[in-house]
């Protein structure tokens, strides 16, 4: 009785069928008060049990079915709602958690339902223009915004997703949080309903394609087409090297002082604005320029920071560069920080790379 209490509140979608050697009916009806979708008295015949385990799944699916046509109705609501309050561009996000049953197992349920409190708490601190919408599904919650006149689409879900990538401290535990993001932008005489199947729909595709987000706007409601046009701008941007260096500084907090700089592609579209490298770092190892755009990174953080020693007397300074795993494999990649080096004449110790993924920089020497 205490594994049904415990199975009804860590996981409601699932269905219990009970098996016991008991043939007392209160026991059955307990069972059944507790959540149980049968009573099954042993020894039992196979066919009997196919019978119950069947009408059991069926009951599972049907209670699962209208909890999720339930949620999905509310927030279709909640979104007709807020359009109507609003004058500008209504769009609906659609955030899917990762590996949520990996979750679920490796921090507990009460952890994850922490975990999306924290993520809808995060998307009404992006903007006071987000409305949460709720839960459509045990991965999934959804909510709607008003598109600012100076913020393409593409433009706020970068943002959006970098607002969310921060790990969840709760209960003294770290929990990282990975999430695709769905976009729909309404366009005119288009449904709440069909906004939502949109957005959803795209959520789904950038789990697909291993993106972070992607967009559906206006009439483009094709996202082989939206795919196609930032992978075509993005090699553009390669070849003509209209990537920036920023950097970010490293500093000794005993010592008080600056040790080294960190230098962080950046790509400044000429419509869509920043696009973050959570998007153009995938497009790149997709399109095998990776290394090309990385050996413009390299060679541009090494000259600099060799411009900057003369100048401050900063002898001491290294510089950091994040290098792709595909970087990393390759056997002449060797040859092109020694390239960098030499033409910087900067010496090995002053620059270390690592993977986007790892942590803990590699020493180049």
């Amino acid at each position: 009785m205490t594994l049904l209490d415990e199975l009804r509140r860590q996981w409601p979608q699932t269905g219990a069928l009970m098996l016991s050697g008991l043939t007392d009916l209160s026991v059955a009806n307990e069972a059944l008060d507790r959540g149980a979708l049968g009573y099954v008295v042993k020894p039992f015949r196979v066919r009997d049990l196919r019978i119950q385990v069947t009408a059991a799944l069926a009951g599972t699916r049907r209670s699962a079915n209208a909890s999720r046509a339930s949620a999905r109705a509310r927030v279709v609501t909640d979104l007709d709602a807020y359009r109507s309050d609003r004058d500008g561009k209504v769009a609906c996000v659609v955030v899917e958690l990762d590996h949520v049953p990996l979750l679920n197992a490796s921090y507990g349920v009460d952890a994850v339902d922490r975990l999306f409190e924290c993520v809808e708490q995060r998307l009404r601190d992006f903007s006071r223009e987000i409305r949460v919408l709720g839960q459509l599904g045990p991965s999934t919650v959804a909510a709607a915004f008003t598109l600012h006149p100076a913020h393409s689409a593409t433009h706020t879900a970068g943002s959006l997703h970098r607002a969310l990538a921060a790990p969840a401290v709760i209960e003294g535990q770290r929990i990282p949080i990975s999430t695709r993001l769905g976009i729909a932008v309404e366009s005119f005489g288009e449904s709440a309903d069909s906004i939502v199947n949109l957005a959803e729909s795209a959520a789904g595709a950038a789990r697909d394609c291993a993106q972070p987000f992607v967009i559906y706007d206006g009439d483009l409601r094709d996202n082989a087409s939206i795919q196609q046009k930032l992978l075509a701008d993005a090699a553009t941007a390669i070849h003509r090297e209209q990537f920036h260096v920023a950097y970010q500084s490293q500093h000794d907090l005993e010592r008080g002082t600056r040790v080294g700089l960190e230098a962080l592609a950046r790509w400044r579209h000429p419509t869509e604005g920043d696009i973050p490298p959570a998007v153009f770092v995938p497009l790149a190892e997709r399109m095998d320029l990776i290394h090309e755009l990385g050996a413009q990174v390299l060679r541009t953080a090494c000259a600099d920071l060799a411009r900057l020693r003369r100048r401050h007397d900063a002898s001491m300074l290294r510089v950091s560069v994040n290098a792709s795993a595909a970087e990393l494999r390759d056997s002449e990649y060797p040859d092109r920080v020694a390239a960098a080096l030499d033409d910087a004449a900067l010496a090995s110790v002053r620059l270390a790379t690592r993977d986007h993924g790892v942590a803990r920089p590699r020493r180049i020497g």
